[in-house]
């Protein structure tokens, strides 16, 4: 073989190997970035713990100081700071932002039309029917709570703990979402909402809330979600019984404080639903091919020690479909 046809071999040979390592270069390039999501709670690391969101994570193969890293930000339950830290967030250009925070909508806590947003409450947008699905939101997706529909049931299972109950406190945070569902489903039941809405500062509403509820006679109460109620929730445990009113909850945390009961979606499985809609923007999927969820687990927790003090009986029927009774 002369010279020049061993030299046109040789360059035929490493031609289609340097070819195939172009793509294989670029996915080693790709597979050695590290990701970077912000987590944005509304509470504290203890009121919405990001635990069961991390180790989702890790077991769809995502590891902090490894393929990622995890900016969180805690607004200590003070609305104005969830919205500073937001603002915060956006300009950390983040690859994906997670907004844990009950009843606070992600469009207005974080104000980015660009970067990924999972959240687990949304904003129907202004026109659309009650019923219409929901539907990612420009760069906002997630798990939806169903806030309206849950509140709905919360005081349908309030009315069967307390057949003879007619007059009930709902505790809300000022500026939380719309009433409306939750007032069709009282009229339906035959009971009287009364509100009474928190501001800022929330202790100093709070106190002001019960001297008020002090003045008129209350069957039951009834508390909404959101994440400074959440983060004060042994302040409203506690006033909520020195006025001797059986209430219901949004989540377990307050029944584990000395509440009644509560009726939710599992924090912990809304926590890694979200953790499995970051995984899929990360791997390439866009915020309008991904359905917003719902939740798959909802949780009914019954305190019974907190039913004898308050000299109530729970119904058999009741104790037999929760989820847990704490004794």
């Amino acid at each position: 073989m002369s010279s020049l046809d061993a030299t046109r071999r040789r360059f035929v040979t490493r031609v289609p190997l340097a070819i195939l390592a172009v793509p294989l270069l670029a996915h080693a390039q790709q597979a050695r970035k590290v990701w970077r999501i912000g987590y944005l709670g509304g509470g504290s690391p203890v009121t919405t713990p990001s635990e069961p969101f991390v180790q989702q994570l890790r077991k769809l193969g995502w590891t902090e100081g490894q393929n990622l890293t995890i900016e969180y930000r805690w607004a200590e339950g003070g609305a104005d700071r969830l919205y500073d830290l937001g603002r915060e967030m956006t300009a950390l250009n983040l690859d994906v932002i997670v907004v844990s925070a009950p009843s606070t909508s992600a469009s207005l806590a974080v104000p980015t039309r660009t970067t990924p947003v999972v959240t687990s409450t949304f904003d129907r947008p202004l026109g659309a029917e009650r019923d219409s699905p929901l539907r990612p939101l420009q760069n906002v997706t997630g798990v939806n709570i169903m806030a309206g529909e849950l509140m709905a049931k919360q005081l349908q299972l309030l009315r069967e703990a307390l057949p003879g109950a007619r007059r009930v406190v709902v505790l809300r945070r000022k500026g939380n979402y719309s009433f409306g569902q939750l007032q069709e489903a009282a009229t339906i039941l035959g009971l009287r909402l009364v509100r009474f809405e928190i501001g800022l500062p929330e202790i100093d509403e709070l106190v002001a809330a019960e001297k008020e509820m002090a003045r008129d006679k209350f069957d039951a109460a009834l508390v909404e979600s959101h994440h400074a109620l959440l983060h004060h929730r042994r302040f409203v445990v506690d006033l909520l019984a020195r006025r001797k009113l059986p209430a219901i909850f949004p989540s377990r945390d307050y029944v584990e404080s000395g509440g009644l009961m509560s009726y939710g979606p599992s924090t912990a499985d809304i926590q890694r639903q979200m953790a499995q809609v970051v995984d899929r923007l990360l791997r390439g999927t866009k915020v309008a091919d991904l359905a917003i969820e719902q939740p798959t687990k909802f949780e009914l927790v019954i305190n019974q020690k907190t039913a004898k003090g308050l000299g109530l009986t729970v119904p058999q029927s009741l104790l037999l479909r929760a989820d847990e009774v704490v004794q």
